[in-house]
């Protein structure tokens, strides 16, 4: 299946094999042109791929061996790594690639995906309807006193008043309370994250996304290694306090290269 914009440019494309017994199907291809990739052409022909092996096919599910690249992607669709489909079924009918990642997308029989948008926008406006209804005139409250003298550095979060009022059960609350401090990241975060990911994603990074493995000598002559990933992992812990320190780490890739590789 292909979207094709006139007169016949090629936008984006899905090859898919099914296994009609088994009720599953492969998705063995799938490609976007670069230009139209945050268009969201891709995520419209994968849900009229859906659609058409829903009704057509009596295909409930679809596995696919994704790189790292497009194992975000296929998140978004809905797919996830957590294989549910007993083995017996598709284990030797689908082709294992080396350094993919396996997963599995489970249909929603009465969901029809070409109206997704649709359906989940009327599903928040059915929850805010219901809210609207069932809400009463706001109650104040006045500040809490815990912290006042210094005695306290933290309280349960069941005790902050307005929580249980609202329908909140203790053990939601609990759980709540339990969820980890979201880290403050420096100035230098958000555009390098951006930056890292635009590398990673850049069709020509793939030699350079991982650190380098099953080269024998490769480490005796380069003593500084350096990736794409380990780039992302160094920008997540905030070890880069200038920019110019994160050139030089990123220098290193083509310096690297350059050195270990004939001209």
């Amino acid at each position: 299946m292909a979207l094709i914009k006139p007169p016949l440019r090629v936008v984006a494309g899905i090859t898919y094999r099914p296994f009609l017994d088994r009720h599953f199907a492969e998705i063995v291809f799938f490609a976007v042109s670069a230009a139209e990739q945050v268009r969201g052409y891709g995520a419209r022909l994968m849900n009229h791929v859906k659609d058409y092996v829903i009704s057509a096919l009596d295909v409930r599910y679809f596995l696919t061996y994704a790189d790292n690249f497009a194992i975000g992607y296929f998140k978004k669709q809905g797919f996830t790594t957590d294989i549910t489909l007993d083995k017996s079924i598709w284990m030797g009918y689908i082709k294992d690639y080396e350094g993919g990642t396996l997963m599995q997308w489970t249909i929603i029989p009465k969901v029809v995906y070409l109206q997704s948008t649709e359906i989940i926008a009327a599903q928040r406006k059915a929850v805010r309807d219901r809210i609207y209804e069932t809400s009463s005139e706001p109650k104040l409250y006045s500040g809490m006193d815990a912290f006042k003298n210094g005695t306290v550095d933290s309280i349960l979060v069941e005790n902050i008043p307005g929580l249980l009022e609202l329908g909140c059960s203790k053990e939601m609350l609990r759980k709540l309370g339990e969820n980890k401090v979201a880290k403050i990241h420096g100035p230098l975060y958000g555009p390098l994250k951006i930056l890292v990911e635009d590398m990673r994603t850049n069709p020509n990074a793939w030699p350079f996304v991982e650190p380098v493995s099953g080269v024998a000598d490769y480490y005796n002559i380069i003593t500084e290694p350096m990736d794409i990933s380990t780039l992302g992992t160094c920008v997540e812990n905030d070890e880069y306090l200038t920019v110019d320190a994160f050139v030089r780490d990123a220098t290193k890739i083509f310096t690297n290269c350059r050195k270990y590789n004939e001209e």
